[in-house]
C-alpha cells in the first residue's frame, strides 16, 4: 500500500475531508495507520520511509513477547541460501561464524522449484532475541546504545541486502515536521529512510527495527533522527581609526591592501549525530585570487555544547595524531582554473582549499560521548588581502561548502550531501585624483601622500623587526592573528619647505600611503586598497612655479550589506573645513579635482585670510591721500 502525506497545521494528519473549493480535496488520511513516524525539524528534505516485514508470528499480550513462525513477505529467501555472501552476513552480523557448523540455524525450504537449504527464521529470531535480554523478540528492538545497538545495526544493515520489492507500506513526500502514518499487521519490520531532494538540508535515517503488535503496550511512534549538520562562514572587520578591537563576526567587511584578515568557517552539528559509527566532513572554501591563505594559521576547534565551555584543538593527521588534512589548488581535475563570482557579474580567479576530517570520532583528543546536537567544530584562518585585488564594489569574496556524510548507514564519505554556500565579500576602495591649474588644463609635477589616522589604543611597541618602532598591532584570540604595521607620529613627519600640512596633528600616529600616478599621465594620480578611517591629503610636492594646496582631512565611511553582500554605500564624511576642493565618493572609489594656481597667491586657508591684507591696503591708500592733499594746500598758503 502506497501513500502520499501532506504537512496540515501543527504537523498532525487531520480526519479525511473535501473542502469547499470544488475539485480540491485534502490530503487522504488512513484511519488504520498504526505506526506513526515524524520528521526531524531540522531535516529539510523530502522522504519515502518503506515498511518491510521481516518476520511474521504471533504476539502474546500477557508476557509481551512475539513468537517468530515465518520469515516475512518483506524478505526474499533466494538470499538467504545457506553458505551465500548475504546470508552469511547475517550470521556474522548475530555472532555466528559462517565457516564453522551452522546446521542448527537452517532449515529446508524450496524456493523456485528445488529444495534449498536457508537460515532459520526461528533461530534467527532467537539469536536477534539475545539483543533484548534473551526474550525471543520484545518490544521495540531499535537501537538504544552498548553492545544490543552495536548488533541490531549490523542485523539491520545485513537484512538490508536480502529485501524483497515487497513492502508493507510506504509513506511518501514526508517533510520537516511533518507527521506520517504506516499500516502495518502484527509482524516485526525494518523501516527504511531515502531522500528525494538533494538541497544540502537532508539526512538519512538510520535503518529502524519495529515490533508492531495491536495489542503491544510499547508506543508505536517513531521520532526520525536524521542527522543534518549546518554551516556558516564568517569574516571580522575592523576601523583602524575609531576602534581598538576587531569587529564581531559577519559576513562583510572592508580592509587595507595588506591586511591580514581573519575568518571562520563554522560546522554545527545536528540532532542524530550520535547514531553514526564515524562522522565525515570536508570544509571546501573557494577563495578569490586577491585573498592568499596563511596556512600556518589554521585551527580546528571541537566546541561540544557549542557555547565555549569545553573545546579540543583538533592536530593536523600526523604520525600516531589523527585530526584534519589542509590541501589546495587553484586548477580542476580537468586542468580548468576554479573561478568565483564577483559582484559586478564578472569571474576571477580563485584558489580551491579544503579541510577534511575523515572521522571526528576518533580524533585526538576528542571524546565522542560529548559530540551531539549543538556541536560545533570551528576552522578558524587568516588570509593576508594582496595582489590582483578587485577594487569598490566589486569586492574580493570567498566560498564555503560543508560536505557530510547524509547517510546514517553508511560509513566514510558514505553518500555526500553538501550544505548550502555561503559566502563573505571584503572591499577595498580607491582614490583618484586628477590635477589641473586653474584654467582647467592638467598640470605634472606633483606629488601626493596620504595620511591614515590611527587609534591610540592600537599603537604599540614592535617586535622582531619592528623592534624599536611603533606600530598599529591587530590581534584575535580566536584567529591566532597578530599584525604589526609601522606607524609615525605626526611630530616625527617631515614636509618640503612650502607644503601645507597644517591638519596633521602632532601627536597622533600615521600610516603613510604614497599615490602614484597613472602610466601614461602624469596628471592623473590613483591609489588603491584604503577602507574606512580618517584622512588627510597633503600635496608633498607643488609643480614649479604654483602655489601649494592646503591639504584635506576627511572620512571615508562605508555600508555594507550583510544579507546581500554588496556595498550599499561609500561616503566621505567630516570634511575639512573651509576646504573648496572636496573628496567625492560613490560606489566606484573617492575623487577628488585639485587645482593648483600659479603667480603670488594671498594666505587663505590655515592662515590669517586676505581680508586683512585688503584692510591695510586700503587704509595705506587713503592715508597717502590725506597726506597728499595736506602737502598740496600747504604749498599753496606759502
Amino acid at each position: 500500500m502506497k501513500k502520499t502525506f501532506t504537512k496540515l497545521a501543527g504537523g498532525i494528519m487531520a480526519a479525511s475531508m473535501i473542502l469547499g473549493t470544488a475539485g480540491v480535496a485534502a490530503p487522504q488520511v488512513f484511519a488504520d495507520d498504526n505506526v506513526t513516524i515524524t520528521q526531524n525539524s531540522d531535516d529539510k528534505g523530502t522522504h519515502t520511509y518503506s515498511a518491510y516485514k521481516i518476520f511474521d508470528g504471533t504476539f502474546n499480550k500477557d508476557d509481551q513477547n512475539f513468537t517468530v513462525s515465518a520469515w516475512g513477505n518483506g524478505i526474499d529467501e533466494s538470499k538467504l541460501v545457506a553458505g551465500t555472501t548475504t546470508a552469511n552476513a547475517i550470521l556474522t552480523a548475530l555472532g555466528v561464524d559462517p565457516s564453522g557448523d551452522i546446521s542448527e540455524y537452517t532449515t529446508k525450504k524450496e524456493i523456485g522449484g528445488e529444495e534449498k537449504t536457508i537460515l532459520d527464521p526461528v533461530q534467527i529470531s532467537i539469536l536477534l532475541g539475545k539483543v533484548k535480554s534473551g526474550v525471543t523478540i520484545t518490544g521495540n528492538s531499535a537501537y538504544t546504545s552498548g553492545a544490543n545497538a552495536e548488533t541490531a545495526e549490523k542485523f539491520a544493515a545485513a537484512i538490508k541486502d536480502v529485501l524483497s520489492t515487497t513492502t508493507t507500506d510506504t509513506a511518501e513526500n514526508v517533510k520537516s515536521t511533518d507527521t506520517a502514518g504506516l499500516e502495518l499487521a502484527d509482524g516485526y519490520y525494518i523501516i527504511t529512510d531515502s531522500v528525494t531532494t538533494n538541497t544540502g538540508k537532508e539526512g538519512v535515517s538510520k535503518y529502524i527495527l519495529k515490533l508492531v503488535a495491536a495489542e503491544s503496550e510499547e508506543s508505536n511512534d517513531i521520532h526520525v533522527k536524521s542527522s543534518v549538520p549546518t554551516s556558516q562562514k564568517n569574516v571580522k572587520d575592523i576601523n583602524d581609526t575609531t576602534e581598538a578591537e576587531l569587529q564581531e563576526w559577519n559576513k562583510t567587511a572592508d580592509h587595507d591592501i595588506g591586511d591580514v584578515i581573519p575568518y571562520e568557517l563554522v560546522a554545527t552539528l545536528g540532532d542524530g549525530t550520535e547514531n553514526y559509527k564515524d562522522y565525515y566532513l570536508n570544509y571546501t572554501d573557494i577563495m578569490c585570487e586577491s585573498l592568499v591563505l596563511d596556512e600556518s594559521s589554521v585551527k580546528v576547534v571541537v566546541d561540544y555544547e557549542g557555547d565555549g565551555t569545553e573545546t579540543v584543538v583538533l592536530k593536523k593527521t600526523a604520525g600516531n595524531d589523527k585530526g584534519y588534512t589542509i590541501t589546495s589548488a587553484t586548477k580542476d581535475e580537468n586542468s580548468a582554473d576554479y573561478t568565483i563570482d564577483l559582484n559586478d557579474g564578472t569571474t576571477s580567479k580563485a584558489t580551491k582549499w579544503d579541510i577534511e576530517i575523515i572521522d571526528l570520532f576518533t580524533a585526538t583528543g576528542v571524546d565522542r560521548d560529548k559530540i551531539g546536537a549543538g556541536t560545533t567544530i570551528t576552522v578558524y584562518y587568516n588570509a593576508t588581502l594582496t595582489g590582483n585585488v578587485k577594487l569598490n564594489a566589486t569586492g574580493n569574496p570567498n566560498e564555503y561548502t560543508l560536505t557530510y556524510n547524509k547517510d546514517a548507514n553508511k560509513t566514510g564519505k558514505g553518500t555526500p550531501g553538501t550544505t548550502p554556500e555561503d559566502r563573505n565579500v571584503v572591499f577595498t576602495y580607491t582614490y583618484d585624483i586628477d590635477k589641473v591649474n586653474q584654467s582647467e588644463d592638467k598640470l605634472e609635477g606633483a606629488a601626493f601622500t596620504l595620511y591614515k589616522e590611527i587609534n591610540g589604543d592600537l599603537i604599540k611597541d614592535g617586535t622582531g623587526e619592528n623592534a624599536g618602532k611603533k606600530v598599529l598591532c591587530v590581534e584575535d584570540a580566536e584567529t591566532g592573528l597578530k599584525q604589526e604595521i609601522v606607524v609615525t607620529k605626526g611630530s616625527d613627519l617631515t614636509f618640503t619647505d612650502g607644503v601645507e600640512h597644517s591638519k596633521i596633528k602632532a601627536d597622533k600616529y600615521y600610516i603613510v600611503k604614497s599615490i602614484q600616478t597613472i602610466t601614461g599621465d602624469a596628471s592623473k594620480f590613483r591609489i588603491e586598497g584604503i577602507d574606512d578611517g580618517h584622512y588627510v591629503l597633503v600635496e608633498t610636492t607643488v609643480p614649479d612655479s604654483y602655489n601649494a594646496k592646503a591639504s584635506i582631512e576627511f572620512d571615508v565611511d562605508a555600508t555594507h550589506n550583510n544579507e546581500t553582500k554588496v556595498l550599499d554605500t561609500l561616503q566621505v564624511k567630516n570634511l575639512s573645513e573651509a576646504d573648496t576642493v572636496g573628496v567625492k565618493a560613490n560606489n566606484n572609489g573617492l575623487y577628488s579635482k585639485i587645482v593648483n594656481k600659479s603667480g603670488t597667491e594671498l594666505p587663505s586657508t590655515g592662515g590669517i585670510g586676505t581680508t586683512i591684507f585688503y584692510i591695510v591696503g586700503a587704509a595705506a591708500a587713503v592715508t597717502a591721500i590725506v597726506l597728499l592733499t595736506t602737502r598740496r594746500r600747504a604749498n599753496k598758503e606759502d
